[in-house]
Order: C-alpha cells, then structure tokens, then sequence
C-alpha cells in the first residue's frame, strides 16, 4: 500500500513538473545546428587553467560576448558552439540563433519572447536551462542524447568533477547524466530552448 501511494505522488509530481516546464524553439539552419554540434562535442574535456575560470581555452568562450576574463562561461560556451559554426560554414552573423547573452535566464526569457512554444518534450540538441530560486542566476547544458525516466545525456561548459586520477576536483566541459525530475543542486528547472530546424534562415 505504501509502494502504490508512494507512485502516485510521484506520477502526480511529475505531472506537475511537465505542466510548469516550459519549451520555446527557435529556428535554425539544419547544416549550422549540425555543426555547431560536432564544434560542441569536440570541446569536450577542456579544463579550466586554475578552477577559477581561467585559461585560454575558456576565455575563447567569453571572447564573441565580450565578457571580461573569470566570467561564468555555462551560456558563453554554448554561444561559441554556433558562433564558430557560422564561422566555419561562412554564413553570416544573423544566422546564429543564440542572442547575444552570457545569461541563461536571458537566453530562457529571448526564446520566450521570440521563440515558438511547443509542448513539452526534451530532443537532442535542447538547451536546458536551470534557474537557482527566483534569482538571475541560472545553468544551460544542451542534450546529445535523451534517455528513460527523464534522463538525459547533456555536455555542459563551467561544470566540476572529481577526476579520480589526479585526485582532485576539476572545472570545465563535461559529459553528464542528468535527471529532469530532480534539482541540480541548489538549481530547479525552467525549461528548455530548442531549435526547429530549417533551410537557408541566413
């Protein structure tokens, strides 16, 4: 009896989780989310210089933001992906679908207002995008993989780990497994901003 009621409040918890998240598309080139991908998981293992986000591998994050040195770099990462996509694929500027912005909360609030609501449902390359309280602060990690029971494979920018090795803990670009259903720490979820692909928006 305690395993069934124990069931429903989960299904109920998570029922009202699914109807107070939130997703909002924006349209991007089909070639550009593809290769901005391929420039996301090739970062994957960078490592900060000193646990302060430091180095020059992390400042080529915050550079195309303008974002001084040490600034928290979880959107700035995400950004450089599409960024050095463009680059690469010579469109032009516009084709970036990311705003301007180092701030997850921001990043959540322009696909809002801009964005397409859909229902929700979690695809590969969604940004998620977490909020601690009602604060400013926040975290993005995009999805390469989405799995069972609100699990998800996610690379994340200004991320910390244990590296078992070294023995100690290091900060920088991570693969994760992350549960939708539970708080990432001291972080809620808001939602996620996807991309509803398309041809020639450049």
């Amino acid at each position: 009896m305690k395993t069934l009621l124990a069931l429903s409040l989960l299904l109920v918890l998570q029922t009202v989780n699914l109807f107070s998240w939130q997703k909002y598309e924006l349209p991007c080139d089909a070639h550009l989310l593809e290769t901005s991908r391929s420039v996301l998981i090739g970062e994957i293992g960078t490592r900060e210089q000193n646990n302060r986000n430091d180095g020059r591998e992390i400042e080529k994050y915050l550079e195309p933001l303008s974002l001084p040195k040490g600034s928290a770099y979880c959107v700035a990462g995400q950004y450089y992906c599409f960024y050095k996509a463009v680059k690469l694929l010579g469109y032009p500027f516009v084709a970036n679908p990311l705003p301007r912005t180092g701030s997850s909360i921001k990043l959540f609030l322009y696909a809002k207002h801009y964005g397409a609501k859909r229902n929700f449902q979690t695809s590969i390359d969604d940004l998620v995008i977490w909020q601690r309280g009602k604060t400013i602060f926040g975290h993005t990690e995009r999805i390469i993989e989405v799995l069972r029971k609100g699990w998800i494979k996610t690379i994340g920018f200004n991320t910390r780990k244990y590296d078992s090795g070294e023995k100690r803990w290091v900060e920088g670009v991570f693969i994760w497994n992350r549960n939708l259903l539970h708080p990432l720490g001291r972080l809620h979820l808001i939602g996620v901003v996807g991309f509803r692909k398309v041809k020639n928006v450049h």
